[in-house]
């Protein structure tokens, strides 16, 4: 009996959106670190080569991965209501609860440049976008832009890494974070 070669007709019922999903709860569990395509295919109980039948990397699949939890935010961000400096809030503050859920992945993007999603980049477009509507120089608008994501970065990394198994005290440093960003925007607007 012959086998044809090529690509399986099948994954055996495997998606995109399973892989997605299973890589997340690894990143989150294990850290980048711990994290590789070919653990990822043992969990699934498939290939290596069913992965990269959607992925051509593991930095394809991260981008896609980001591009998917950030995609939560932009959504999140189109119903966003009042002035330049409430949108900012609302932006920040979605992104800090999608961070804090999921701070492995953005660890993995800082450690792994190709895997800068396109959701990222607009998050930070819609920041440089509503920092125009302020009174500040251009040199003054990148820098408060530079503050805002990488306090944003700093808060919800420390607080996820130090309080995963105390949700009263992520909780706590989530109002802080908040009353602390509304202090940085009255520096602003």
């Amino acid at each position: 009996m012959t086998t044809k070669r090529g690509r399986p007709k099948t994954d055996h019922g495997i998606s995109l959106d399973v892989i997605l999903a299973m890589a997340l709860e690894m990143l989150e569990h294990t850290g980048p670190q711990g994290f590789s395509m070919r653990a990822l295919a043992t969990r699934l109980k498939i290939t290596p080569m069913a992965i990269y039948h959607y992925f051509s990397s593991r930095d394809a699949l991260m981008r896609e991965l980001s591009d998917a939890v950030y995609s939560e935010v932009v959504r999140d961000f189109e119903s966003a209501q009042g002035d330049a400096k409430a949108k900012i809030k609302h932006l920040l503050t979605s992104y800090y609860k999608i961070g804090l859920k999921h701070p492995n992945l953005t660890i993995t993007v800082f450690l792994t440049p190709e895997a800068f999603s396109a959701e990222a980049k607009r998050i930070t477009g819609f920041l440089r976008e509503l920092l125009e509507a302020t009174q500040l120089s251009p040199k003054r608008k990148q820098m408060w832009l530079d503050i805002l994501i990488d306090f944003t970065h700093g808060s919800f990394i420390a607080t996820a890494l130090a309080g995963r198994s105390n949700v009263a005290f992520a909780n706590k440093q989530s109002l802080a974070y908040v009353r602390q960003l509304e202090e940085l925007l009255d520096q602003i607007f």
